[in-house]
Parts: structure tokens; sequence; C-alpha cells
């Protein structure tokens, strides 16, 4: 009799030892369908991801794509010498805009909200423009061409001049018979400007040997930054000319100013200065400067130097091209 009770009772211990498995199993596959579903509500658009932003989908991979929830303002002031943005740079492409109105879209700040990680090779890209009080710490060294864009704007009523007619690097770093070498302008008023614009080298083309000129350019760049330590400093590059100036002038040439203006490139990377280049603001598909900006068509002199309007274009463009 005992054999038999302990064989019935080993029996309901099994059975129930099965059942405890089974429902162990089912709630094991619960719980991963629970899991599973949590996941993919997790991922779905417009939930919140665990940084506070928003994940959206990219319509061309099918993969998530993070919208940032920054705006894109050009208030934080950050530059190659300030502390890293924790938001990449982003080209011109990039809009400018705070509100995330497409959630396909990947916003990212503009330009001038930089990281220190700035690839000073390439030239500064479009971002939010900035008022014109952005120059009032700015100074100007150039030639007749930024004289005319000095004086053709408001710009004479913010930044500070020291751009002279046929100016280049040799007299800005050595003067002429008649003037003080512009260096040694601004080394008088040290540590006054935040912004320095060099705008040279349309006099400078026909000179045989262009590493002697990058020489001078990086000797200037060297000493801004000495008497101006707080200055971002902006090289920028030699503008297009018209077709008939590439065809009747005595040196000047396109081919000439592209080698000049990629040397300058390289320097700006050397040096760590930020490269402008407006040279879309004149330029037609051809890459010669439109007839519609030279100042007058009655000599090749006059037909290098840009009209009020195109001027006025041409700091439309340094206002959206900066760095804070």
């Amino acid at each position: 009799m005992k054999e038999r009770y302990y064989r019935i009772e080993r029996k309901r211990r099994q059975a129930k030892n099965t059942r405890l498995l089974l429902l162990g199993g089912i709630a094991a596959v619960v719980c991963v369908g629970v899991l599973a579903a949590a996941i993919v509500m997790y991922s779905t658009v417009g939930q919140k991801a665990p940084d506070g932003g928003l994940v959206g989908k990219n319509p061309s991979s099918g993969e998530g794509a993070p919208v940032s929830s920054q705006p894109s303002s050009s208030d934080a002031p950050v530059s190659s010498e300030h502390p890293a943005s924790s938001q990449p740079p982003v080209s011109s492409a990039a809009p400018a805009s705070s509100a995330a109105s497409d959630s396909s879209v990947n916003l990212q700040p503009v330009q001038n909200t930089m990281v220190s990680g700035f690839d000073f090779s390439k030239p500064v890209a479009e971002s939010a423009a900035v008022d014109l009080s952005f120059f009032d710490d700015a100074a100007i060294i150039g030639d007749s061409r930024a004289v005319g864009l000095v004086t053709n704007t408001q710009l004479k009523n913010h930044a500070s001049s020291f751009a002279k007619v046929s100016c280049t690097a040799l007299t800005v770093l050595d003067g002429t018979s008649e003037t003080a070498p512009i260096i040694e302008s601004l080394e008088k008023r040290s540590g006054e400007f935040k912004k320095v614009y060099i705008m040279l080298g349309i006099n400078e083309i026909g000179y045989q040997d262009y590493g002697v000129v990058m020489t001078r350019y990086g000797t200037i760049i060297d000493r801004v930054k000495k008497c101006q330590p707080d200055a971002d400093v902006y090289i920028q590059t030699v503008l297009p000319i018209t077709k008939n100036t590439d065809q009747k002038h005595n040196y000047l040439r396109k081919s000439k100013i592209a080698d000049f203006n990629a040397r300058m490139q390289k320097l700006a990377a050397e040096k760590k200065a930020f490269l402008v280049d407006p040279t879309s603001v004149f330029a037609g598909s051809d890459g010669f400067m439109v007839e519609d900006a030279v100042t007058s068509k009655k000599n090749l002199d006059a037909e290098i130097h840009f009209n009020k309007t195109y001027c006025q274009k041409w700091l439309d463009y340094l206002t959206t091209h900066t760095v804070k």
C-alpha cells in the first residue's frame, strides 16, 4: 500500500512541476512580447528619446534620424579658440530655422555656431545673418576694392578701415615712401578689435612668385594675431574679373586668380584664419565677373571695381558668413 501511495504522490508532484514549467514558459513568451512591443513603440516617430530630443525617420535610408531640439541661434559665442559646442558644424545647405516643421529633416545649427574642430582649409559656410553692429569691433585691411566696400555701404559707420588704394601685402608690412606701414597703425590700437578682415591680392596677381606673397601674408596674419589676440582673422579670396579684363589686361587673368586663391586657402589652413569666398556674388556661370557689377566700362582699371549695388551684395555676403 505504501509503495502505491508513493507512486501516486510522485505522479502528482510531476504533474504539478509540468504545469509550473508550462506556466513559466508562457510567462517568458509574454515578457518577450511586451519587450518587443516596447522597443517598437520607443522607435516610433515622435516618441521621446532618452536625451529629450525627438526621433524621426529618414525617408532616404529608412533609418531613424535624430532631430535637434536646439535653436539655430547665432548667440552661442564660440570660435576656434572657444569651448567646443555640442553640436557639429553643418554646410551651407543646412536650414537656419530652429523650427522642426518637417520631422524628416535633420536640423543642425548653422556654421556660425562653431565647434573647436573647425576645418580651416574650407571657406566659412553660410550662417545666420548678423547685424551690422557685428563690425563695430572689426578692422579692415585691404586694397581699393576694400575701400569701395567700406565707402559704398554702411560699413563705413561701423568698421575701422585701414584699406588703401593700390595696397599690397608688402605695403601693409613696409609702407611706402609716403605712408607708414599699415600693420603699425593696427599695432598702435593693440587689443581693440575682435575681428580683422584682410582683403588683398588683386594688385599682386601679376607677381612671378606667389610663394613670396604668401610668406608676406603669413607675416601679416601673425602680427595681427599678436597685437589683436582676441580677434578672429578673416582672409578673403581675390574676387573675379570680367572676361574683357581677362582678355585685355596686361597681367590679370582668371586662371592666375584661381591659383592665387588656392594658395590662400592653404595659408588659411596653416595659420588658422577664416577664409571667406564671396566669388558667387560676382561671378556668372562662366566664372567671370558679371558686367552689371562693374563701376564703369570706360577703362580696365574701373572695370575691376564694383559698383554700389554689388558692394552692398558683398557686405550682405559677409554678414551671412561669420563665425562666433
